[in-house]
């Protein structure tokens, strides 16, 4: 067989398998199936005049195929805290202090009633949620970042939320 006749015949199989259906995207394992490729090598050799001859070859290399990966994610529940009222801040999202009791919200150094005092946050007081809730001393805490500062602010009580959630 000619190097030319060769060729043609490794492109008109190259052009009947690309002829065929297409194949659909499942989501289960597909056996591997060859794809031929054509390859070609050169030897030259050393004479007066030179000649160079080419040698076609054909490699078949197996078609690798998708596998379908599914993920889950589990989403723990907030814990509840006894004798507090229901949570609704979200943690990496914004909040505001609410303005229905004028007294300004202490900021805390760690989630207790007994942790030092950081700052106070006057009502309508933006913040960033950055962790929590966390039960502590009968109340729900949050870490939030206001005017640089990094600290613990309690929820609410029983009867008042101290803090609410900006929805967008």
């Amino acid at each position: 067989m000619t190097p030319k006749s060769s060729l043609l015949f490794v492109l008109l199989l190259l052009a009947a398998t690309a002829c065929g259906p297409r194949p659909q995207a499942t989501s289960t394992d597909t056996p591997d199936v060859p794809i031929p490729t054509a390859a070609f090598t050169s030897t030259a050799t050393a004479s007066p005049t030179p000649t160079r001859t080419s040698t076609p070859a054909i490699v078949i290399a197996p078609l690798r195929s998708a596998t379908a990966v599914r993920f889950s994610a589990t989403v723990a529940p907030a814990p509840v805290c006894q004798d507090t009222p229901r949570s609704r801040m979200i943690v990496q999202a914004r909040g505001q202090v609410t303005s229905e009791d004028p007294s300004p919200l202490n900021v805390r150094d760690s989630a207790s009633i007994r942790a030092e005092v950081l700052t106070q946050l006057q009502a309508r007081s933006l913040f960033y949620v950055l962790d929590g809730p966390r039960c502590a001393d009968g109340y729900t805490w949050f870490r939030i970042r206001a005017r640089g500062v990094e600290g613990w602010v309690a929820e609410g009580d029983s009867e008042d939320y101290y803090i609410e959630p900006i929805l967008p």
